[in-house]
């Protein structure tokens, strides 16, 4: 009776243990985002999507403010490596900037017992990864959680740079985007990586990470229905879109760049159809027989 009492007691461990390592290594997920300071000619159309009026681009040096943002729900990255670019030769991000300089309030810290805080900004490094990538990089005192003073880090900004949209009218739209494993730095083979460190727990766990992309489109009249980019809207268009949707049906393995996403997904559900290859047909025939003709945008919302 004792041995089995001992062997249920060790079983139970062994049952309490897996247990405890199973909830210590649960998936913990932060998200990368980026976010720009509207200005004159530049404006958001949507959380990833920055228009940029054509006629200013032409006639000025575009220079967007941008920002990282890390979203770290409960507050339990200590560790974090955030590297994005774009490769395009058109787009550079440049003037790289740490929020956390003198006189600017948004700073990551530690807090300590007494309700006081230290700043750890000699972790933290900002870079110049290559001609058109950056890289910021920023670790806390083991394994205290990046914070600002008194909020989350997703409360303000990772880091900041401008975005040098540089003049090339053959290619109106522009993708930054962050490293992956899948997709890492071209020079360094390189990628964003984060840790954390669960409560009561001092074993370090990578973070998955999500991640957005920021586009900027110049003009918005070369958005909606240019598939082949052209600066139209034709026939030529919409057979792109239906020849796209009948590779598609077929099982073909596609690839859908987030240009013709942008410029074919007319009604906005996220893929490609025949509709959408209806609807390009159909504006370009109200164009092509009207004087002044309303762009797409315009077209689309008169028929509601």
């Amino acid at each position: 009776m004792k041995k089995i009492t001992a062997l249920l007691a060790s079983l139970l461990c062994l049952v309490s243990a897996v247990g405890s390592v199973s909830a210590d290594s649960e998936t913990y997920t932060i998200r990368l985002r980026f976010d720009i300071t509207e200005s004159e000619g530049v404006r958001k159309i949507d959380d990833d999507i920055v228009l940029i009026d054509r006629e200013y681009f032409e006639e000025n040096t575009v220079y967007i403010p941008t920002q990282v943002y890390v979203e770290d729900p409960e507050a339990k990255v200590y560790a974090i490596t955030a590297m994005w670019g774009s490769d395009l030769e058109f787009l550079y991000p440049e003037k790289v900037d740490d929020p956390a300089v003198e006189g600017n309030p948004f700073t990551y810290g530690v807090m300590n017992a007494d309700g006081t805080y230290t700043t750890n900004s000699k972790y933290r490094t900002v870079t110049a990864n290559n001609e058109r990538g950056l890289s910021c990089y920023y670790q806390t005192a083991y394994p205290e959680p990046l914070e600002l003073l008194g909020e989350k880090s997703d409360s303000y900004p990772f880091a900041e740079f401008e975005t040098n949209v540089v003049k090339d009218s053959r290619i109106p739209i522009y993708t930054l985007y962050f490293n992956t494993k899948e997709n890492p730095d071209p020079e360094t083979e390189t990628y964003c990586t984060a840790s954390y460190v669960n409560e009561g727990s001092i074993i370090p766990h990578t973070a998955q990470i999500e991640y957005s992309t920021l586009t900027f489109i110049i003009g918005e009249d070369t958005i909606l229905g240019d598939m082949n980019l052209d600066g139209r809207v034709t026939p030529t268009d919409s057979a792109q879109v239906l020849s796209i949707y009948a590779d598609k049906g077929s099982g073909a393995d596609i690839e859908i760049t987030q240009a013709q996403m942008l410029a074919g997904d007319i009604n906005g559900d996220g893929a490609l159809t025949a509709t959408d290859a209806a609807e390009i047909l159909a504006y370009y025939a109200y164009s092509s027989t009207t004087g002044s003709p309303l762009s797409f945008r315009e077209y689309l919302d008169a028929k509601l």
